[in-house]
């Protein structure tokens, strides 16, 4: 136990080292780049050797921001890149005996039912939209005090560009709130899907990096296989509902829904790899849907999240299979 706290601790403070500079208020693409990564150590320690190492990992970081930069800096460390980790680590090591037999000396993580990855997904939805909304509260604590407060950043930040403050003096009044008020209404949602996308790929890179080393305590079901219980679409559908209610409460279900749309495109995009399977123009098609994400970004993930909608209604992966056409798992 106290070899794992002391790995869990170094990796909390590999942490805080790749978020010092933004903590510090210098922000580059540099420095950005490690900022993101963060969280990466403490996936990969919580998944190889325990959720109790990932906490140590949170609270080491933590405390060694908050001795630097002072507590604040330390107190959002914690909340928003050690919690998660040791959350989602904690969900993903539960598991109970198999149904389907017991170990004869041979691979005993093969006869354990490990928790669901596609229920730990819509975990990260879930964590992304109470990130959000706890941001909210602590900025206003209302919608109408939030936005405020974007508002401002948003203009401090069009001031120390000179070459877009120039180009907004040139265009009219009318014009400058608008485009002010579109960044406004869509940075909340943008954040939740980024901190999704982000928590997903720092999750698969430390699955990546602890499967090739031979640390991995569970094992991972391959991407098409991926799976949301039925409810997860009822959920969805009822922020979807509660995002057209006004002020506050609109906010947060268009965070949530923002998150949840998300992790759905995910699930649309693991139906896609599924269905391709054996499909001869496979890669190209696999390319195509790819660049066209990174060309349009939202319009691309609605699709792909309606086709995870599809999936769980119609089981389109089921119906596949049904036919006798299942193939790789790749």
């Amino acid at each position: 136990m106290i070899h794992k706290i002391l790995i869990g601790i170094g990796a909390g403070f590999v942490a805080a080292i790749l978020s010092i500079a933004v903590a510090a208020g210098t922000v580059s693409i540099v420095s950005l780049l490690l900022f993101l990564a963060a969280p990466l150590p403490l996936f990969i320690v919580g998944m190889g050797w325990g959720s109790i190492a990932a906490a140590a990992g949170a609270l080491s970081g933590a405390i060694t921001l908050a001795t630097v930069f002072g507590f604040l800096p330390g107190v959002s460390f914690l909340i928003s890149i050690g919690g998660p980790p040791t959350v989602l680590c904690y969900l993903a090591l539960l598991s109970r005996p198999s149904s389907e037999g017991s170990s004869t000396g041979g691979d005993q993580t093969a006869d354990r039912e490990w928790y669901p990855m596609g229920r730990l997904i819509l975990w990260v939805a879930g964590i992304a939209g109470t990130l959000i909304v706890v941001s909210v509260l602590l900025s206003g604590p209302d919608a109408q005090s939030y936005r405020a407060v974007l508002e401002t950043a948003i203009l401090q930040s069009i001031k120390l560009q000179p070459g877009l403050a120039e180009a907004l003096q040139q265009a009219n009044e009318e014009n400058l709130k608008a485009f002010v008020a579109f960044f406004v209404r869509m940075m909340p949602l943008f954040f939740a899907a980024t901190w999704v996308l982000l928590t997903l790929g720092n999750m698969w890179a430390a699955i990546k990096v602890l499967d090739v080393s031979g640390r991995s305590i569970r094992p991972w079901a391959p991407f098409p296989e991926i799976e949301f219980p039925r409810m997860a679409a009822g959920v969805l559908g009822a922020c979807v509902i509660a995002s057209l209610l006004p002020d506050t409460l609109g906010l947060f279900a268009e965070v949530y829904t923002s998150a949840l749309v998300t992790v759905f495109a995910v699930l649309g995009l693991a139906v896609l790899h599924y269905l391709t399977r054996d499909y001869p123009a496979r890669i190209f098609l696999l390319l195509t849907v790819y660049l066209a994400i990174f060309m349009f970004n939202w319009l691309a993930a609605l699709l792909l999240a309606a086709f995870g909608v599809a999936e769980i209604g119609f089981g389109l992966r089921a119906r596949k299979t049904s036919h006798g056409q299942g193939g790789s798992t790749t």
